[in-house]
């Protein structure tokens, strides 16, 4: 028996389609045809299916397995194709027609092939309902399968969702994307029905503007936002769980009895941007700060005096004065960060 070894390697295009083509290929030395390509078998795929059914396979082709490659874990289908390839040949013209192949698998594992968009022949697995394309450069959500379920697409650079409706995913993780507010109105009219949505660590800012959003998602049960600036504000979860009622799981945390009766949630959502967070500490602020030599104790805090009143004013700055006059120049002494808190102090009277 003469045992061939397929050694191909795989151009890893931007092009989703190409690299599944390239991977059949490379694990199952299948070539596939197009439709100008392909001519009708004497046998078609069922009747050779029945004939070598007849046959005992290992007597058929005992080392043919040694002819596939190792990888086979980018589908589920995957066993089930070589065992049907080892059955009727893998030069069988049916079992290489484009349409077969394509409507063959269920699921797909398409973990980092460096793959840069997602191209509209890819529509053509109609029978796909898993995918994962997580770890690849995709910038463009778009030419997904009619019948997706779940659709993990992790670590890319997804800037935008475009594309007619997907009732079928229930599904979707988007988490460490580019994400931002405007792409959410295009993602939950495309997305209608999802269940779950993970969008942790993206770019989403205006908690408002996500909420009203989201809130189109009537079945949404799970909802991850962890990791984006919106998170920041004080009431994230209150709000979040107040605006969307349906929610079971925030941020993989499953919600109390509490939250799920809805006693201590937020009413009032203020429109509060955090896309970036300024916080007050200024230059002088520091230059107030004495700071001290190790293991010294720090200087008991001055009591702090209310504002003289219209009657006594003159006789506070008499003493104020004469006590000014006493200390000399014992206030040379100080360190500039106490000369800058003394002089702020004085304008503040």
């Amino acid at each position: 028996v003469c045992v061939c070894h397929f050694v191909v390697t795989i151009n890893m295009s931007s092009c989703a389609s190409a690299v599944v083509w390239g991977l059949i290929e490379q694990t199952f030395g299948i070539q596939p045809l197009s439709e100008t390509q392909y001519s009708k078998p004497a046998f078609s795929l069922e009747e050779s299916i029945r004939r070598a059914n007849a046959v005992d396979l290992v007597e058929k082709l005992p080392d043919d397995e040694d002819a596939f490659g190792d990888n086979m874990q980018w589908s589920k289908e995957c066993t089930a194709l070589k065992r049907l390839a080892v059955q009727v040949g893998r030069h069988h013209a049916d079992l290489r027609r484009e349409t077969f192949l394509a409507r063959f698998f269920k699921s797909l594992s398409l973990n980092k092939m460096e793959i840069g968009s997602i191209d509209p022949s890819f529509t053509s697995f109609s029978s796909l309902q898993t995918l994962n394309l997580s770890h690849n450069d995709i910038v463009f959500l778009e030419n997904l399968p009619p019948r997706l379920t779940q659709l993990n697409i992790y670590s890319n650079r997804i800037q935008e969702v475009s594309g007619s409706k997907l009732p079928s995913l229930l599904h979707l993780g988007l988490g460490y994307n580019a994400v931002a507010d405007r792409t959410l109105e295009t993602l939950v009219t495309r997305f209608p029905n999802l269940i779950s949505l993970d969008l942790s660590y993206n770019s989403l800012c205006n908690l408002p503007e996500t909420l009203d959003q989201l809130n189109q998602l009537s079945k949404l049960k799970q909802l991850f936002l962890l990791g984006n600036p919106l998170t920041l504000h004080d009431q994230y979860r209150p709000y979040t769980v107040s605006y969307l009622p349906s929610l079971t799981v925030l941020d993989d945390c499953r919600l109390s009895e509490e939250e799920l009766k809805g006693e201590n949630q937020g009413t009032d959502l203020e429109c509060q941007n955090v896309s970036s967070i300024q916080f007050d500490l200024s230059i002088h602020t520091l230059a107030q700060v004495e700071f001290l030599p190790k293991g010294a104790e720090p200087p008991p805090a001055e009591p702090t005096t209310s504002k003289p009143s219209k009657g006594t004013a003159k006789t506070s700055a008499a003493a104020t004065k004469t006590a000014a006059g006493k200390a000399g120049d014992k206030s040379t002494d100080k360190t500039p960060a106490s000369q800058a808190a003394s002089a702020s102090a004085s304008a503040s009277a």
